[in-house]
């Protein structure tokens, strides 16, 4: 077994395995959660259809586009996470959902007060990324165009340190020391000390996580999981379907789409697939 050559049959059982595997993972979660999965399906479909007849509606410029641009991430991020969903991959789902709820509340953020300078300084922190990327690192290339390049992005970052105290958080010149000091200011805390601290431990390499990997036996000897799982798939759904929501109710509140009825009537149907009302039941733990 010390080439490809040797292991040539038993990796052509392993890809059936795997292939079959999948298949079987993926019917079981849909006759599982057939319930969740049809209504985070459901809430995409109503997300696109608002934004083709709303098209016209949307801001073209100012700090509305980035809101909308962080949303856009978000759905595109909740998208992915019902797609891993499909596929019964429980353990990593929750990675997914973590990022899409970092969109959301910096969405929240920007658009709650002070939106032009927010936006402003989220924007800029960007430019002071890549600047500080390439001030570690200035020998990265030498061709004329990364040269030309390089000097462009440092002269638009000329100045903008005294903006970001702390280097690693873009929101650190406007008293917010972390993404829970965003998600205190608009109302996810919850959402951040539950569902946000539950992804960083799939994200990360933590103990936490990581035991969702290993099962002991009855003899005691460990057992490694690395096929799939559907667990607490119904939980990650509803957060998804909850921030589709939220999102939603975000676009309209900035672009003045007129859809407060759908809107309503999205949170009853959210109320009748999981049995509570995602601003009521959840901010309330």
């Amino acid at each position: 077994m010390g080439d490809l050559a040797s292991l040539a049959e038993k990796i052509e059982q392993a890809e059936r395995a795997l292939k079959q595997e999948a298949e079987v993972a993926a019917r079981i979660v849909a006759e599982q959660e057939t319930s969740a999965l049809a209504f985070c399906r459901r809430l995409m479909a109503i997300i696109r259809a608002v934004g083709d007849a709303k098209k016209s509606a949307l801001p073209s410029s100012g700090w509305r586009v980035i809101v909308i641009s962080l949303l856009v991430k978000m759905f595109a991020t909740v998208r992915s996470a019902h797609t891993l969903a499909e596929a019964s991959h429980g353990r990593e789902m929750s990675i997914l959902v973590r990022s899409a709820l970092e969109s959301l509340i910096t969405a929240m953020f920007v658009a709650k007060t002070d939106s032009a300078r927010r936006a402003a300084r989220w924007a800029e922190y960007a430019e002071f990324l890549k600047a500080r990327v390439l001030k570690k690192h200035p020998d990265l290339s030498t061709k004329p165009e990364h040269t030309a390049a390089r000097a462009q992005i440092l002269a638009q970052a000329e100045g903008l340190e005294d903006l970001f105290p702390n280097a690693n958080f873009w929101a650190s010149g406007l008293q917010m020391g972390s993404l829970r000091d965003l998600a205190d200011d608009v109302g996810m805390l919850w959402y951040y000390e539950f569902v946000y601290w539950s992804g960083s431990q799939a994200t990360h390499a933590s103990p936490i996580a990581v035991a969702s990997y290993l099962d002991i036996a009855p003899d005691g000897t460990p057992r490694f999981n690395m096929g799939l799982s559907g667990k607490q798939l119904g939980g990650e759904l509803a957060v998804c379907c909850d921030l589709e929501i939220r999102g939603l109710q975000l676009l309209n509140e900035i672009s003045r789409l007129g859809i407060e009825s759908l809107l309503i009537e999205m949170r009853s149907e959210y109320k009748s697939a999981f049995g509570g009302d995602p601003f009521t039941e959840m901010t309330e733990g």
